[in-house]
């Protein structure tokens, strides 16, 4: 909905363009809707009690929808909107004790349900005031916001608050004193003096930290930085810091990130762009390999460049260069150089990743030769380290060429409660965990299958927290040999 809007907003879209983003949002909303509890708000997995969280970004996320997509039913906005006023606090905060609490992160959710219930507004009441009690407990969360905001020395809180109280009024002083005092919170990027970055002083709502945090909180203080007109120089240093930190999928190192970023670049839009055409040259040993023509209108396209066919074993230089008259602004303009490579796994997975890892996975079958129409149990262990616990670790298991997977021994690993969810491809099994904390390893078993004969690597495992996945640990692979029957 997202990549739908830009191109509204950009007249780039065209009818075939527009019908498959429809069509997908449409797939994405019915999906969205099977996360519903029964009486209102959603949850990670539709089950009863409903989240605070989860709630109030789905409320966000049909509130953008609806901007590009009519079809959003307004009783489904209604039915979450009313449970979530239903979950105030008589001192006008919304918590989610299940994750913790203390004042910053009350602040925080408070400033997410906020947010939600003010940009829902005219989705939900077609253009009409709200209900009384809908207004009401806006002015008590927008109080406390004001009470206690000011305390906050995170950014992340800081932004989260600003944005909530811009997004009821853009021209709120108090929004800008919040924005202004996240804005002091940031600091030069360790890469580059010209980007800005802002860091959560923990984990964010959604358990970012790292670099997904400094993403997600980087992408809100300019998000409030924009909406309240407040130093929009460090607001376009910023948006450098999150172009230039893309990963080399062309995301944002998880989902959470993904989105705030999008919506940053999209909300700054033209911030620091090019003033005048220019074309950015690409030379490899001085040679010149490729062109890109820029122009103000299109500075903000994403353009790859596959450089496998001029480079060979050694050492390559590249150079770019841009030139035109648009060259001497420079602003806007970005590069990313991501490179793949394949090592054996003694030196992938070296004694002193094992020894940083925030976690340890292992994989062991309980025998490695069998024959065909055989069963054989895939035993996985999987211990957290770090310190602070988190939530939503996931399991990504290969599965064996050749093999199939017994569902119905991961049915019962949900039905113990050892895992949340499950979900098989051909390729993999993907196992999600909830909470995780030191101390407290978990192990996993369910049966595979041997279907054809076969001898090969069944592939190893990756565990990663979901909203921080750079934080993993990797398991190698383990040599199988299914013989004929």
């Amino acid at each position: 909905m997202l990549a739908l809007r830009y191109l509204r907003e950009t007249d780039a879209a065209t009818p075939e363009a527009s019908l498959q983003f429809e069509r997908n949002i449409a797939l994405g909303y019915q999906r969205l809707l099977t996360f519903e509890v029964d009486g209102g708000g959603f949850d990670w997995y539709g089950k009863a009690p409903a989240n605070v969280l989860l709630t109030a970004y789905g409320l966000l996320q049909f509130a953008d929808m609806a901007t590009v997509w009519p079809q959003v039913e307004r009783a489904v906005l209604r039915r979450s909107r009313d449970w979530l006023v239903s979950q105030q606090g008589s001192d006008g905060s919304w918590t989610d004790p299940r994750y913790g609490g203390g004042a910053a992160r009350d602040v925080a959710t408070t400033a997410l349900v906020l947010r939600a219930l003010a940009a829902t507004g005219p989705s939900v009441d077609g253009g009409g005031r709200p209900p009384q009690r809908v207004a009401d407990a806006l002015r008590r969360a927008r109080a406390l916001l004001v009470g206690r905001a000011p305390d906050a020395d995170d950014p992340y809180v800081l932004s989260m608050a600003a944005l909530a109280i811009a997004g009821m009024d853009g021209d709120d002083v108090f929004a800008r004193r919040l924005a202004e005092k996240a804005s002091s919170l940031g600091g030069e990027a360790p890469a580059d003096p010209e980007h800005l970055v802002w860091a959560p002083a923990g984990q964010t709502l959604f358990h970012g930290s790292g670099l997904a945090g400094q993403l997600e909180t980087t992408a809100l203080t300019v998000r409030a930085l924009l909406a309240t007109r407040t130093e929009k120089g460090r607001a376009e240093r910023g948006l450098r810091f999150i172009a230039a930190n893309r990963d080399e999928r062309g995301s944002w190192h998880s989902t959470q990130a993904t989105v705030l970023a999008i919506q940053a670049l999209l909300q700054g839009r033209g911030a620091g762009g090019l003033d005048a055409d220019a074309s950015v040259e690409v030379r490899i040993g001085g040679r010149l390999v490729e062109t890109i023509a820029l122009d103000p209108a299109n500075a903000d396209v994403i353009r790859q460049v596959d450089l496998s066919q001029h480079v060979g074993p050694g050492a390559s230089q590249v150079d770019l260069a841009l030139v035109g008259p648009g060259a001497a602004a420079g602003g806007g303009v970005t590069v990313q150089l991501a490179g793949r490579y394949y090592l054996p796994w003694a030196q992938a997975i070296a004694a002193s990743d094992r020894e940083r890892a925030p976690m340890t996975v292992a994989v062991a079958y309980d025998r490695t030769t069998l024959a065909q129409d055989d069963f054989v149990d895939c035993h996985i262990e999987i211990e957290y380290l770090a310190p602070d616990p988190t939530f939503m670790v996931i399991v990504d298991v290969g599965i064996p060429p050749g093999f199939a997977v017994d569902r119905g021994s991961l049915a019962e690993l949900v039905g113990s409660g050892a895992v949340d969810r499950f979900e098989t491809t051909g390729r993999q099994v993907i196992l999600y965990l909830g909470d995780m904390r030191r101390g407290r390893p978990v192990t996993l078993t369910y049966a595979l299958r041997a279907v054809y004969p076969v001898r090969a690597k069944a592939p190893g495992a990756v565990a990663y927290e979901y909203y921080t996945p750079e934080r993993r640990a990797e398991a190698p692979p383990v040599d199988m040999e299914v013989t004929e029957r």
